[in-house]
């Protein structure tokens, strides 16, 4: 059995459904078997492939340019640029953790939390995006929820000593908080 390029066309963008080439190929398909409205509906989503792609595109230079400015500790600058790479890219934890790192840094801890819950939103299992939350939360006094967020981290990543370390020290803080009262 051979699969016609009308049939199989359709098979194919099931199974990419994010591929700008198939989604095109797909429209001009339809514009030939005279379907206007699922050509421009395919038309549409290759444009959209397309502008997503070079957005992710632009987004990673202005992470990568945000990284270097957080190592070089210019902390405001940081946070500008990772904000405009979280603006062309919404959905990347990765960026979100970032830029939460640099609003740490300017002592902006309730945008930090923000980031860090946006980001845990779009990436569960960040073992360091919960390590940081959990600092953030300390930070804003919030004991027991540091310590949840210490622990999720070490649920996710049993070996990651900075986490393991932040809830010891928790631990042993809120020990001496109640041998004091």
């Amino acid at each position: 059995y051979t699969l016609s390029l009308h049939d199989a066309l359709p098979i194919c963008h099931a199974q990419r459904p994010d591929s700008e080439e198939a989604t095109y190929s797909l429209a001009m398909l339809l514009a030939r078997n005279k379907n206007a409205l699922g050509a421009r509906e395919n038309l549409e989503s290759a444009e959209r492939f397309k502008a997503d792609k070079d957005n992710n595109e632009r987004a990673g230079v202005f992470n990568n340019q945000a990284n270097a400015d957080l190592q070089a500790r210019d902390f405001a600058k940081a946070a500008e640029i990772y904000k405009q790479a979280v603006s062309l890219d919404p959905t990347n934890p990765q960026w979100r953790y970032n830029y939460a790192l640099a609003l740490s840094s300017l002592g902006e801890l309730q945008a930090e939390e923000s980031e860090l819950e946006k980001s845990l939103q779009l990436d569960p299992t960040s073992a360091k995006a919960h390590n940081q939350l959990g600092l953030c939360f300390q930070s804003e006094r919030k004991m027991a929820a540091a310590e949840e967020e210490f622990k999720k981290a070490l649920e996710l990543n049993p070996a990651y000593a900075e986490a393991e370390n932040n809830l010891e020290a928790a631990l042993q803080r809120a020990i001496a908080r109640g041998a004091a009262r």
